[in-house]
Formats: C-alpha cells, structure tokens, sequence
C-alpha cells in the first residue's frame, strides 16, 4: 500500500485492513470510527475466541516512515485516556458498563513500499 491521497484517507484504508487482519484472527468487528465523550476509537471488536468473550478497543496508528520511529509511541496517556472515555460512553449507552469484559489494544502499522508490516498490542493498556 502506497501512501496516496489526503491523511485521513489513507487512515481509512489503513483502519479498514487492520479490521481485516483481526477478523483473520478471530476478532469480530462491532464498530468503526465511534465518537464518544470527547474521544475517538477506531475499532471496536468482540473476541470470541476466548472462554468469556472480550470486548476490544482497537486505537490503530499508522507511519509512512519506519525512520520516523514506532507508530506504536504514538498512543500515550492522554490518547488513553480519550479513548477510555468514549469505550466507557458507548459501553454505558448499551448497559454493557461492568457486565462484559473489556480489553484496550493499540494496532501500529508501518506502511512500506507494496506493504503493511502490523504490530498488534492485545491489552496495551488497562483502565
């Protein structure tokens, strides 16, 4: 995948082949681009391969540059904090809110000449 177009567009492509990878891997995609209280999540997924189910909230960071460092040192507090919130929004707006599971995970993608190399980060971080 080449970088081409606005930012955001290709932010879009990007989110949308992370999406694939994990239904790949068992996920289940619930949600895309959920705006809540003031943050953003980028994937909400259920992951049905465990006993007790988990609901996941995917932050997906992405870099054109591998020089430019790990897209992964993107996500610090503040972002986990926004996106804390708005999981707990959209949990509490379908009366999920301390019923189900739920797991924070942090997908950092580097975009390279005719490729994606994903790093997934199940549980990343914790409320």
């Amino acid at each position: 995948m080449e970088p081409a177009g606005s930012t955001r567009a290709l932010g879009m492509r990007v989110e949308a082949r992370v999406a694939e990878y994990l239904c790949e891997r068992g996920l289940s995609i619930l949600d895309r681009n959920v705006e809540r209280a003031g943050g953003e999540i980028d994937l909400i997924a259920l992951d049905l391969r465990l006993e007790d189910p988990e609901y996941v909230f995917v932050e997906v960071r992405s870099r054109s540059r591998a020089d430019r460092g790990s897209p992964l040192e993107t996500v610090g507090v503040a972002k986990q904090r926004h996106v804390i919130r708005a999981a707990t929004a959209w949990l509490v707006e379908r009366d999920l809110w301390d019923v189900v599971a739920v797991r924070f995970d942090v997908v950092g993608v580097t975009i390279g000449p005719g490729r994606l190399r994903v790093r997934w980060i199940p549980g990343a971080y914790e409320v």
